[in-house]
């Protein structure tokens, strides 16, 4: 929007941040806790919190050059053998034991040192789930919370899969007040990166109803722009129409002191939430 004036203006936002925290950063990361897409910080923290929406477009301020290579990169990975079924209706660990088919052809692979090996390298893709380091120092800056980062994978849905079901990633009992201790992050790597979500539902949710969400809402995520979520929200992923595997990156942020209360191996299943199937015109 801003060309060179807006790289200017980004470098003169560094150097009226903390000196120490720059040093510690990076210039790359100060330019991320400053941007996002659509307003200023405050708006976003308004609508992550409970009186909120229940999400947030985020700007990484990721280098092009560091980009080049991701989409063949995972690519590789949706083709390496690494992919395990993705959560969706119950555990991880029971869905695995089911077979892929529990979750409509979604699959996931954990962004560990081993899985980059496996296909040779990602130095593109690993820039990416360090650029989610970023985010989690963003994040706590906006709620005044620390939040760490946990579980980058890659997603990634199989050509030509139907809609995720309904659910959300964290479980009741929910806390009653913010900051939310879990926020899910998606973060873009190619075109056509879409979520539905059902906007203040969060609350709806809270209260005990696991139905009447309706068609929701989609939400599309530039590449390399990451959406930003409520471990309350509501949300599923969107059928895929192409031939071709669609892939993503997930993270968990969480906030410190709820290490033991957030279970990362579950979600909370809303397979009534937007209706019957038969009935839906989406």
């Amino acid at each position: 929007m801003f060309g060179e004036d807006r790289e200017e203006l980004q470098s003169s936002l560094v150097r009226s941040a903390d000196a120490e925290s720059c040093a510690d950063r990076g210039a790359a990361a100060m330019r991320a806790s400053t941007w996002a897409v659509g307003g200023p910080l405050e708006l976003a923290r308004r609508a992550l919190s409970i009186g909120g929406k229940g999400h947030w477009t985020f700007s990484l301020g990721i280098s092009q050059s560091l980009t080049a290579n991701v989409q063949a990169e995972m690519r590789a990975l949706a083709g390496s053998g690494l992919v395990t079924t993705i959560f969706n209706s119950t555990s991880v660990r029971a869905i695995v034991a089911q077979g892929r088919s529990a979750d409509r052809g979604r699959g996931m692979v954990h962004l560990c040192d081993e899985a980059p090996a496996a296909i040779g390298g990602a130095p593109g893709l690993m820039a990416m789930v360090a650029a989610l380091s970023g985010l989690s120092f963003l994040v706590s800056t906006l709620f005044g919370s620390t939040y760490g980062y946990h579980r980058p994978a890659a997603l990634v849905s199989s050509p030509r899969v139907c809609q995720q079901l309904a659910h959300t990633d964290d479980r009741p009992p929910f806390v009653t007040a913010d900051p939310p201790r879990l926020l899910g992050a998606l973060l873009a790597v190619g075109p056509d990166t879409r979520l539905r979500l059902w906007p203040d539902s969060h609350r709806v949710v809270r209260g005990g109803s696991s139905t009447r969400g309706g068609p929701g809402g989609l939400v599309d995520v530039n590449p390399y722009d990451c959406l930003v979520f409520r471990g309350d929200s509501v949300h599923c992923s969107v059928r895929n129409s192409s031939r071709l595997h669609h892939c993503r990156i997930h993270v968990y942020l969480l906030a410190a002191g709820h290490e033991t209360d957030v279970d990362l191996d579950a979600t909370n299943p809303l397979p009534r939430w937007a209706g019957p199937q038969r009935a839906r015109k989406w």
